[in-house]
């Protein structure tokens, strides 16, 4: 089971239950079904809560966290639009393939797994397509888990 660092802000708020979440998306080490990745059609989606992007494509998966290959988790740069990628939380700016910018969107995302089962992330909403709600979302990862992302 995860171990979570006692006196984390940001272990409290995603919940008590965050081990055992984390632990059930992974039943064995044969069965992968937690986090997966691939390519999305829009690179601007870098990862998600489950399997269909924003504009309703399915990417036919049964992860319940997606990852996009060609998104700013992995990659500094988009080739496609010849920009930097860069992850803003909370007021403070990750550039895309640092660690710090990986922690951001995967607690991001399971942020979104623990509120949609309703068992921690007070206050996170959906934002699936809803840019507001992705920036209030992301002032309050910053709010909760700054510690963490800047430990990366």
């Amino acid at each position: 089971m995860l171990q979570t660092e006692q006196g984390s802000g940001c272990a409290k708020w995603l919940g008590d239950g965050i081990g055992a979440i984390i632990d059930s998306m992974f039943p064995d080490k044969d069965n992968r079904a937690g986090i997966g990745y691939g390519y999305f059609s829009d690179n601007d989606t870098w990862a998600i809560k489950g399997g269909n992007l924003p504009d309703g494509t399915s990417v036919d998966t049964p992860y319940a966290i997606t990852i996009n290959a060609n998104g700013g988790l992995f990659r500094p740069h988009d080739a496609i639009t010849n920009t930097d990628n860069w992850y803003d939380v909370g007021g403070k700016s990750y550039r895309g393939g640092a660690g710090s910018a990986q922690a951001a969107i995967l607690l991001h995302e399971l942020a979104h797994v623990m509120s949609a089962a309703d068992a921690g992330a007070s206050g996170f909403l959906p934002d699936f397509g809803n840019q507001d709600a992705h920036d209030s979302n992301s002032d309050l990862l910053g709010e909760q888990c700054r510690d963490v992302i800047n430990a990366f």
